[in-house]
């Protein structure tokens, strides 16, 4: 049977080369995403490795109530995190201590790290007519 000049056999469906081409983008484009989150990719891979072991020497230190110095296997694992990657002595003043301290989130050491000053020449002065 034929209708106006068409004929009777039946096609699939045809997607144009473009529609293919982005379809292929789209799939390379979310198995990347996939093996990012998963871990795949040696530079992601090591950089989540580093954070993870940091999270777990942060426990340690939290689970103790933060007193104390950070330990030195903590402070190695800071290093790339919250310290400075090219530092050789990690932890070595009491500010990098801090930052470790801070990094891992230790309650009340934020408030205690920034402290407040008056400005130069002592309080402001109230305004005129105020006793």
């Amino acid at each position: 049977m034929t209708f106006l000049g068409k004929s009777s056999t039946k096609k699939g469906v045809s997607l144009p080369i473009d529609m293919l081409v982005i379809l292929a983008i789209a799939v390379i484009i979310l198995i990347a995403v996939v093996a990012v989150f998963m871990g795949v990719w040696n530079p992601f891979a090591t950089n989540q490795a580093a954070r993870a072991e940091f999270n777990k020497q942060c426990q340690v230190l939290v689970n103790t109530g933060c007193s104390g110095d950070p330990s030195s296997s903590l402070c190695a694992a800071a290093k790339g995190i919250v310290l400075d990657a090219g530092d050789a002595t990690p932890c070595g003043d009491a500010d990098e201590k801090l930052k470790v301290k801070i990094g891992c989130g230790c309650p009340g050491v934020a408030s205690a790290a920034t402290t407040t000053t008056s400005p130069p020449g002592g309080p402001p002065s109230p305004p005129p007519g105020i006793t």
